[in-house]
């Protein structure tokens, strides 16, 4: 936790590079390609999911097994909701049928959006699920989410994966946030099953715990992480920002380590929920930013360390990425795979 500059990003880079070298797999739910250069160092893939353009995205392929078929019916009744029409039961109902019926699908081409939504032209609701499903289908107002695609080709595969989500969680429309964010935390919560030890890094977490869906699932999957060998590593600014979450309370006490980074600009009201000693509050509120130290808090107490990487030399740039990383290692960086090899 720190202000715009005060070093979260590469030191989460640095943290998540020395677990590379114990073999851990790495997530990276990105925000304005701040990590992307660390995630490229690494040897990780790299992409970009923009709003109003296709994803890959497509869970209709991929969950067709009995804890797939179950997870879909339930993300979908959430999708296809409206407050001003909620679903009647027959309609739900009718939606776990249909997804029973798409994972049974003996073609597997059939399992796309606007195939989808013809199975429900003969529910007897005056064609109002299968007219909230062409939403979702190729040429709907949310066809460029998963209805563009056959096949899932969003891959996970890999040692690091980094995608950007700022034009997701930037996006004012609620919806579109909550379908991109939940259907990928379960593309990565059906990896992780392997019990992998993995991190998962998710920059401005305030963004995505401020859909409800999502923060839901989030909330209750940080409590059983640890039975998958996984941790999360949340970044935002502000406690407060994470206060004015739906469930932003319920986080900050499902996270065991807490790492704050000085902020002379902030406000004792800004870490109010986190419950600082006046210590604690002294020393983020009038230490300045460029002394490198970090304040480290978990259950047994808390700790002031140096957090200075300026030995790391050219490498501390890399790990930064930015304007500043493409100047040392030219813009094309991403075409060469060993760009981090300055010498």
């Amino acid at each position: 936790m720190g202000r715009p500059g005060s070093g979260k990003s590469v030191l989460s880079a640095f943290l998540m590079t020395q677990a590379r070298r114990a073999g851990a797999r790495i997530f990276v739910f990105d925000y304005r390609l701040g990590m992307e250069m660390a995630v490229r160092a690494n040897g990780g893939r790299y992409a970009s999911l923009n709003a109003g353009q296709p994803t890959g995205l497509n869970p209709l392929w991929t969950e067709t097994d009995a804890r797939g078929t179950a997870w879909l019916s339930d993300w979908l009744t959430t999708l296809l909701y409206r407050a001003d029409k909620p679903l009647t039961p027959a309609q739900t109902n009718r939606i776990q049928e249909v997804v029973r019926q798409n994972a049974q699908a003996s073609n597997p081409a059939l399992r796309n959006w606007r195939d989808f939504a013809s199975l429900f032209v003969s529910t007897d609701d005056g064609g109002d699920l299968h007219q909230r499903l062409l939403e979702w289908s190729e040429d709907g107002r949310y066809g460029w989410i998963f209805g563009q695609s056959l096949e899932d080709t969003f891959s996970l595969k890999g040692d690091v994966v980094g995608f950007d989500l700022t034009g997701i969680l930037d996006s004012e429309a609620d919806k579109e946030r909550m379908a991109v964010l939940s259907y990928l935390f379960r593309r990565v919560e059906r990896e992780i099953e392997d019990r992998r030890p993995t991190i998962i890094v998710i920059d401005e977490a305030w963004k995505a715990l401020d859909n409800a869906y999502f923060a839901e699932r989030l909330s209750n999957w940080l409590v059983t992480a640890r039975k998958q060998n996984t941790v999360a590593v949340m970044m935002t600014q502000y406690a407060s920002q994470l206060e004015r979450t739906r469930t932003g309370k319920t986080i900050v006490e499902a996270v065991p380590t807490q790492i704050l980074l000085p902020n002379i600009r902030a406000q004792p009201a800004d870490y109010a929920m986190l419950n600082l000693t006046e210590k604690e509050l002294d020393v983020l509120l009038n230490t300045g930013s460029n002394s490198r130290l970090a304040l480290i808090r978990d259950d047994q107490g808390s700790i002031v360390v140096d957090a200075d990487l300026s030995a790391l030399g050219p490498n501390l740039t890399i790990l930064g990425g930015m304007e500043k990383g493409e100047a040392l290692v030219g813009p094309d960086y991403r075409d060469r795979p060993d760009f981090w090899r300055l010498s």
